[in-house]
Order: structure tokens, then sequence, then C-alpha cells
């Protein structure tokens, strides 16, 4: 294959983009067993073929390869042809190169989509949980957040907050009222944990 310098630096864009969202996936909990080299992800990019579905078909994540702008129209095509092969209930994650507009900001709001999630490259180019300032977060199960709340004796509400549209948030597709506990490390006193809930 003889590409330019461009459509190299393109390829390789994507293959950061590609190792992250699978990185994400598996850091939810999806099986992803499929690991491909930069070699082998050349040939998947030339081929159009490198969306990601983990092992038990419970996610879906795509990346939207038209020139074109993402418009509603878009989105109900993608959506309709996932659910048609995988059932309604799998989730879908479309990675897009540019910004999307109000009207599907919009659409995602309709319970159709609640299992819907968009992603711009920027946001995927690298692993946010893996940069070397970066505490830990763990999502909490209803379990873990019972018995936090219980041993405090308060309400997850009473927690600091995240916001839904938090990087960490969304990294982990942590829904609101959700929780995290955050393992911070202190050079003086060792690793502490706070909680946040997401709203």
């Amino acid at each position: 294959m003889n590409y330019n310098s461009n459509k190299i630096m393109e390829i390789k864009d994507t293959y950061c983009v590609y190792k992250t969202l699978r990185e994400m996936l598996q850091d939810r909990g999806y099986k992803i067993t499929n690991i491909f080299s930069f070699e082998e992800f050349n040939v998947m990019y030339e081929e159009n073929n490198y969306d990601i579905i983990d092992d038990e078909n419970k996610i879906y994540a795509m990346f939207y390869k038209d020139s074109k702008t993402f418009g509603k129209k878009d989105l109900e095509t993608i959506v309709s042809k996932i659910h048609a092969e995988y059932g309604e209930n799998i989730n879908i994650i479309i990675i897009l190169k540019d910004k999307y507009n109000v009207i599907i900001e919009k659409e995602l709001s309709n319970e159709y989509y609640q299992n819907v999630e968009i992603f711009l490259f920027k946001n995927l180019t690298f692993n946010i949980t893996k940069h070397v300032d970066m505490p830990k977060f763990y999502p909490m199960t209803e379990e873990e957040i019972k018995e936090i709340t219980d041993k405090y004796k308060t309400k997850k509400t009473q927690f600091p907050r995240m916001l839904l549209t938090d990087p960490i948030a969304r990294y982990y597709g942590v829904k609101s009222g959700g929780m995290f506990r955050i393992v911070r490390k202190s050079p003086a006193s060792g690793n502490y944990i706070t909680y946040r809930m997401v709203r």
C-alpha cells in the first residue's frame, strides 16, 4: 500500500482512537479479545472494517466514515441497522471526526437513543485514565453505594458531585445517580479515598 504522509497520519490518528476505544470498552467490563497491531489495523482501515463489537454482542462501537456532516438521518439509519442485526438492547457508541450539532444532542435525549453515545475523535486521542497525575476512578455497584451510604449514614446526593458530561464519567459510561470511588495518592499519608455522585 502506497500512502502519502497525510494518509499515514490519518491512519495513525485513527489507530490511536481505536486503541483508546478498545481500552475504554474493556474498562467498562466488556469482553474484547480481538487485539490488532498497527499493521493489522492498516489492512482493516483499507477495507473500511474497523468497528468494534464485544465478544458477547452487548456493545457495538462504530466509526462514522462518511465525509459529509453527521445528521439526524444518519443517526437514525445507523441505530436502526445495528438494532436490526443485534437487537434493540445493544449499547451503541458512534465515533465522529467532527463536532455534531444541537439537533443530534436533542435526539440523544429521546428514550429511543438511551443506549447510544457519541464521542469525538479528540475525546479519544489518548486515554485520560492513564495520565500520570490522574487519580484512580472506580465505578461503584449499587451494593457498594448502599454500603458506603449506610456506613456514613447519609444519602448519596450529599456526596460531592461530578457532572454527567465529565470526561471520566463519559469514559466509564456512568449514568446520572451513579457513583465513583476515587483513590488519590498522597506523599504524606499514602492513598486516601473520596466519593463522587454523577448528576
